[in-house]
């Protein structure tokens, strides 16, 4: 492969020589294309270089003399062998001369400016402001995505199951027949398979035979409550694990005292049942001093059609209970009862 020699041109022609405009847009060097006389005068001097040849030895003098006319034509082309100061083109031009072609060229830049103690704090105020106020943006951006995942959580439609899978432990047992369990004073009585649907008039029968009165003379209770004779084991909602008491009510004297004749107008009392429920109604009866509330609060069961165990009675504050008397409670002329419908 040839050896490309550099281009060099003299210091002299470099004088008007501009460094920017000598090299085109491809970014190669231009090279000035010679002149037609240029190529004229290279023809002339090729006719003679050959007839210069055909002549023979006795022409080299003018072959020695066409070369040195081209040599000398040729001089601002090619590379002088003398003493003269040549600059190469594909070299990097000198640091100074850079320098000073750039500075003429184009405006040394601004200094930079100067920040006083003020301003300096300002622009840290602001920087620690706009860093608060990013923070601030991730956190609600964070809340608000941790929002619409519990959001997401919520809405996830449960496992469904049949209902035969779930077993309610508190339900009631359904149940035909029930062992029923009073307390007496001769024992726990039991009423073995009684039907659940069955009314309580046959142990209230059962009961006042056993102690030789009348079956409406017998009181059966549930914790405290009276039980009714058309109640059932059903309606109470009653368990095998309840234990029922009964009393006989007047049961040591024959006869009932508020039928006596011995009876005065001071052994009577006027007793009002109220209650503050709507479209209820108010019962007034008058009752000896010794007859138990029995019949006026089965008067007010049946006036507004509830069972008595669903019905609160109380008289100043205290419980009523329906083998109570009013001697039981000092009544005096008027007496109300206060009655809440549970």
């Amino acid at each position: 492969m040839a050896h490309k020699r550099p281009m060099s041109v003299h210091v002299d022609e470099l004088k008007s020589f501009n460094l920017f405009s000598a090299f085109g847009a491809d970014g190669r060097l231009k090279v000035p294309r010679p002149t037609a006389q240029d190529l004229e005068s290279d023809e002339e001097e090729d006719l003679e270089d050959l007839k210069a040849k055909l002549s023979g030895p006795s022409k080299g003098k003018g072959k020695a003399k066409t070369a040195q006319k081209r040599k000398q034509k040729k001089k601002k082309y090619d590379d002088s062998d003398e003493d003269e100061e040549v600059v190469d083109l594909m070299a990097s031009p000198p640091r100074k001369a850079y320098e000073n072609l750039v500075n003429g060229d184009s405006p040394s830049p601004p200094p930079p400016p100067e920040f006083d103690d003020q301003m300096v704090a300002e622009i840290r105020r602001k920087n620690r402001g706009a860093a608060q106020t990013i923070h601030n943006l991730e956190s609600r951006m964070r809340s608000y995505q941790m929002s619409k995942a519990i959001a997401a959580m919520d809405n996830v439609s449960p496992v469904k199951n049949s209902p035969s899978e779930f077993i309610d432990l508190n339900a009631a047992i359904a149940r035909e027949t029930i062992t029923i369990k009073v307390r007496s004073r001769k024992g726990l009585l039991r009423f073995e398979d009684y039907p659940m649907n069955q009314t309580f008039e046959k142990i209230f029968t059962e009961l006042g035979v056993s102690e030789g009165v009348e079956g409406r003379r017998v009181r059966i209770t549930r914790k405290g409550d009276n039980l009714l004779h058309e109640d059932t084991p059903s309606s109470i909602n009653l368990h095998i694990a309840d234990i029922l008491d009964y009393v006989i009510v007047d049961g040591v004297t024959p006869a009932i005292v508020w039928y006596s004749t011995t009876l005065t107008e001071e052994d009577y009392v006027r007793v009002t049942l109220r209650t503050r429920e709507k479209n209820c109604k108010t019962i007034t009866k008058k009752l000896a001093k010794m007859e138990t509330f029995e019949t006026v609060f089965q008067a007010f069961s049946e006036l507004h059609n509830k069972p008595i165990h669903q019905l609160h009675f109380s008289f100043d504050g205290d419980d009523v209970a329906p083998t109570a008397t009013p001697q039981d409670l000092d009544m005096s002329e008027e007496n109300v009862i206060d009655v809440i419908i549970l």
